[in-house]
């Protein structure tokens, strides 16, 4: 950002360009298409009457609901809301890519001691909690707490991934898939949409906050285990 905006995207731009070129020379090698779908395993016929796998695709939607406040409006409220500046908003962008490497391993950590069932549901409480820290207090340390947690949020994808397979079986995967990335990318589309136009009545930060941790919560109810 020193050098301009221009420069800035231009940065990402290639960054962009760079991992295409490396998608493009690792993927395709050994795909093989999906099975075809009949009645026994299309979307509806899996999802019908299945408390468990509908729980399961709420809390993709309210996943990437949920985050869309931090990914937006963090740096932001970091640097202008609270005047720490843009330097401080990119050291805690920087904290939390380094606990977006960490995420997975602690999620796979967890799953293996509590299972994927609970797993899911104590990711998403640490998730929400993390995401309505700010509303709370903003004290430094609980400024950095909340970027960490954030940050470490690809970890709740894991075990959310870990818990469809556990759950699915190899004719109904490609089903379910598809709905848990449908339902992830409506919760992001929604998020977009809402969360703007609530700033933009509001200007209030906390309030995006509450509703995006939440949405974690009503994740966290949603995905408990049921017998």
């Amino acid at each position: 950002l020193q050098f301009g905006i221009a420069a800035a995207w231009g940065g990402i731009a290639l960054a962009g360009a760079l991992s295409a070129g490396l998608a493009l020379g690792w993927l395709g090698a050994g795909d093989k298409p999906d099975p075809p779908l009949d009645e026994s395993t299309g979307v509806m016929a899996v999802l019908r009457g299945n408390r468990v796998w509908q729980g399961l695709a709420l809390a993709y939607f309210l996943f990437s609901f949920g985050i869309t406040p931090h990914t937006i409006y963090w740096v932001d409220f970091l640097a202008r809301e609270l005047a720490l500046g843009i330097a401080v908003g990119g050291a805690h962008w920087t904290v939390a890519g380094l606990f977006a490497v960490i995420g997975p391993w602690a999620a796979a950590w967890l799953a293996r001691r509590a299972n994927t069932a609970w797993a899911v549901v104590i990711s998403f409480l640490v998730l929400g909690a993390g995401v309505i820290a700010p509303v709370i207090a903003t004290l430094a340390p609980v400024l950095w707490l909340s970027t960490m947690i954030f940050g470490a949020q690809p970890g709740v994808s894991t075990v959310k991934a870990a818990r469809a397979r556990d759950l699915g079986t190899p004719e109904t995967m490609p089903s379910i898939l598809r709905v848990m990335i449908m339902a992830s990318a409506l919760g992001g589309a929604a998020g977009g949409i809402l969360f703007p136009a609530v700033f933009a009545a509001t200007g209030q930060y906390e309030l995006l906050f509450l509703i995006g941790g939440g949405g974690m919560v009503i994740a966290a109810l949603a995905t408990l285990p049921r017998r």
